[in-house]
Formats: structure tokens, C-alpha cells, sequence
């Protein structure tokens, strides 16, 4: 009954409020196929190995002042204003649908051989004050979809942070700023390789902190992966 009750409301709202592109407004799908075509999609071949900077293969400016702690670092998409109209409908507009795309596009990215490797998926938490303001969890629901694309176990091992205001601040302020935010969760047992996820990447201080908790607390090995990444 209740499902028949779930199906009714949804063919409601549906009616009352078709589903449209979040891009370009076309109805009838949430991504079109034109829009999805046209992001602006990474070449994996052309940047950084090991933090995923775009176009860094030959000189990485990302990596050269500041060595990431994570053993590697990938995103999907650069950040622009499709990307952005993707991520701002799914944090803000709560159109949870969107972490499939994003998870299943992020686990494209993971390679045959870190596969193997990877015995555990986590993500970054979102701070209290977002989760109460959004009523969910944005990064552990793309972690999860990454979860069923690769058949890896995900579950949080963090603590939620408190919130920071980080918008003035550069990559080294921001370095600086997040040491020691992260906390893991008491009791929980971590495997040796870790795939780390988030929806976006800035500077990369959010991943490196955490990584260096993650580290702290035994891990071996952690790959990072994100939907979009600033340029």
C-alpha cells in the first residue's frame, strides 16, 4: 500500500510539475543527451597523474608548491556553468536524482588497477548546518552510487565537521584552515586503500585533510575522485 501510495504522489507531481533539463529547461529528462554531451569533460590523458589537474601531464602548477597527501586525485568535469547548474540543483535544489549521474560518472574514472585496490568508499561529510539545511548528505549519496557502479562497500567514517566560512581564502589559507577538521568515527576499523569522494574540487585542502586523518588513523593508500574541479 505503501508503494502504491509512493507511485501515485510522484505521477502527480510529475504531472503537475514535469521533470526538466537542469541545463537548458528541455522537459522530459533531468540531463538531456545535448547537455550531458557538452560538458566539459576532463582528458584523463592530459592531466596531472597524481591530482588530476587539467592539462598538468607535463608541468602541474597544483602540484609543484604543494605535494597532495592523496596517492591520486581525479574529476569529471571542469566546473563551469553547466557543471555548476548540475551541482547547484542537486546541493540546493535538492534534486537528489542527480548523484547517480555524478557516482556513476566518477566511477569511469576509477581504473582497473585501483579497482582491485580499493577495498573501501568514503566521502567527504557535510557539516551539521548542511545537512540540517538540506536534509541530506550530498557527497555520501554520490559515494554510494560509486558504491554500486564498482560493487565496493561505502559507509562514512567521519565525524561532521563544523562549518568554516572558506570563500576568501587561497589554497594556502585554506591548507591551513582545514588541519585537523577531520575526525574519524570512534571504533570504526579502515582498510588499508581508500577511494575518497566529494562533488567538487577546489583547491584540494578539503581531500588533503581528510586524507591526512585517514592516514593518521592507518591507511595506507587514498584516491580521490570528484564530479567537477575549479579552473
Amino acid at each position: 500500500m505503501i508503494e502504491v501510495m509512493q507511485f501515485l504522489k510522484e505521477a502527480i507531481e510529475e504531472t503537475l510539475w514535469a521533470t526538466r533539463c537542469v541545463i537548458c529547461d528541455e522537459q522530459g529528462t533531468l540531463l538531456c543527451e545535448t547537455c550531458t554531451q557538452n560538458l566539459s569533460y576532463i582528458d584523463q590523458n592530459l592531466a596531472c597523474p597524481r591530482c588530476g589537474e587539467p592539462y598538468g601531464i607535463q608541468q602541474c602548477c597544483n602540484c609543484t608548491p604543494y605535494s597532495p597527501s592523496f596517492t591520486s586525485g581525479h574529476s569529471v568535469v571542469l566546473l563551469d556553468e553547466r557543471a555548476r547548474a548540475i551541482v547547484r540543483a542537486y546541493k540546493d535544489q535538492g534534486e537528489q536524482r542527480l548523484a547517480a549521474f555524478m557516482g556513476q560518472s566518477i566511477a569511469q574514472l576509477v581504473s582497473p588497477e585501483e579497482r582491485k585496490a580499493i577495498q573501501l568508499i568514503t566521502h567527504i561529510p557535510a557539516t551539521k548546518s548542511a545537512y540540517r539545511r538540506r536534509g541530506f548528505d550530498h557527497a555520501e549519496k554520490i559515494a554510494q552510487e560509486v558504491s554500486l557502479s564498482l560493487t565496493i562497500p561505502a559507509y562514512s567514517v567521519f565525524m561532521r565537521p563544523k562549518n568554516i566560512d572558506q570563500r576568501k581564502l587561497g589554497r594556502k589559507g585554506r591548507l591551513s584552515n582545514m588541519k585537523g577538521r577531520f575526525k574519524v568515527l570512534p571504533g570504526i576499523s579502515l582498510p588499508h586503500t581508500i577511494l575518497l569522494v566529494d562533488d567538487v574540487f577546489t583547491t584540494g585542502a578539503t581531500l588533503c585533510a581528510a586524507t591526512e586523518t585517514l592516514k593518521e588513523a592507518g591507511v595506507a593508500q587514498v584516491f580521490c575522485a570528484t564530479f567537477a574541479r575549479t579552473y
